[in-house]
């Protein structure tokens, strides 16, 4: 658990109040947006049930995992204004609530002053509210990673102008790490990851303006159940205080859980978008694609993704040397962006998953073990597909 300062019921006030007023204008500027959405959701559900069939009957037993096989003419044409829809309400959506998170933290300054596990800690405590945390997480960073938890430690007042930070060179088998540094508008200002060559402490200077959110990404493999999360410094003093921060493998059960107890319309309504772009993305700039499916993308990891279509299989084929020194991660989510497949690992050269429930999307994150930086040039050498399970055999 992170450790706590007590709060003044000043600060609790303000809290609340911010909280409010902010919460009442997301409700008033999305609601009508919602309630569209529903409507033509409802009067195109029939012809698009009738034209996704069609679709599916031309599509053969192997398909192109980066769009999953398209989207038909016809089908594009209902689908696209709800798409629309979906996109502007999303967009509008963000727009406030990531202020609204960014308030909560200022009325928390100095309570947390360590890594702090947010979504593990907001969803299983009972204590708190499970579908805020969630909600706010479709929002911010809509594609879960089921592989780690993200831990985050928030520095609200960073001296202006220039700030040099040390993140602790935490070296472990079968332990790997980044940590990212984004602004208050969730913008990237920069990294530090893991190096087998540096020194007990690394360094990176930034230009700063305001709070600054810090991430970490531990990733655990090759058996490894545990391991303990880096110290970091600004300008000499240490920010993590208190005692040490580990992170256990069993802290990503929730994951699977997520779907059942938390899914809603809204969140479907917020991401509908999304498939209707990857089913169609050799219309779209691959840039945009990838800034609206990867809003918070980590720099130091490389990325594949797609399309997934119901009753098909992702089926992986890469070298074993690439194996060697990198981890390759793969979640699968439905269209409400909830991980349906989570937490799978591609561990050979040719690696079937399990089939696709429901029509969805797919993210696969490819991770050195070492914690330095992947190369885009291991891209290529990963071949990603749809398959039927009648013409596969799931290994």
């Amino acid at each position: 658990m992170s450790q706590r300062l007590p709060r003044s019921p000043v600060v609790l006030a303000s809290l609340l109040a911010s909280l409010a007023w902010r919460g009442a204008l997301v409700g008033i500027l999305t609601a009508p947006l919602y309630c569209c959405f529903g409507v033509l959701y409802a009067l195109l559900l029939l012809p698009r049930v009738l034209l996704r069939k069609l679709d599916r009957r031309a599509f053969g037993p192997t398909l192109d995992a980066a769009d999953g096989g398209g989207m038909g003419g016809l089908l594009l044409a209902l689908e696209a204004p709800l798409a629309l829809l979906s996109y502007v309400l999303y967009q509008t959506t963000k727009f406030f609530v990531l202020p609204m998170m960014s308030s909560f933290e200022a009325a928390r300054r100095g309570v947390d002053e360590t890594w702090v596990d947010k979504l593990h800690e907001n969803i299983e405590d009972p204590g708190r509210i499970p579908r805020l945390t969630v909600f706010a997480a479709i929002c911010w960073a809509p594609r879960w990673n089921t592989h780690t938890n993200v831990h985050v430690l928030w520095l609200m007042d960073p001296p202006e102008g220039e700030a040099t930070f040390e993140v602790e060179n935490v070296r472990q088998r079968g332990f790997s790490w980044q940590v990212i540094f984004y602004d208050g508008r969730q913008q990237t200002l920069g990294s530090i990851a893991s190096s087998p060559t540096g020194g007990e402490w690394l360094a990176l200077t930034l230009r700063t303006a305001g709070a600054l959110q810090l991430t970490i990404r531990p990733y655990l493999f090759d058996g490894c159940a545990s391991a303990t999360l880096p110290r970091v410094r600004m300008n000499g003093a240490e920010v993590t205080r208190g005692a040490p921060v580990v992170f256990k493998r069993e802290r990503l059960g929730f994951n699977a859980r997520l779907k059942g107890a938390y899914e809603t319309p809204l969140h479907w309504a917020l991401q509908w978008h999304t498939y209707v772009l990857l089913c169609c993305r050799s219309m779209v700039s691959a840039e945009a694609v990838r800034a609206i499916y990867l809003p918070v993308g980590n720099p130091e990891t490389q990325w594949l993704y797609g399309a997934t279509q119901q009753g098909y299989s992702l089926r992986f084929e890469l070298p074993a040397s690439l194996l060697e020194e990198h981890l390759v991660f793969c979640s699968v989510y439905d269209r409400a962006s909830f991980p349906l497949l989570p937490s799978l690992q591609v561990e050979r050269p040719s690696h079937t998953l399990p089939p696709c429930g429901e029509d969805g999307f797919w993210a696969t994150r490819i991770v050195r073990k070492d914690g330095t930086a992947t190369s885009a040039e291991v891209l290529p050498s990963v071949q990603v597909t749809l398959e039927r399970p009648s013409r596969t055999a799931l290994h």
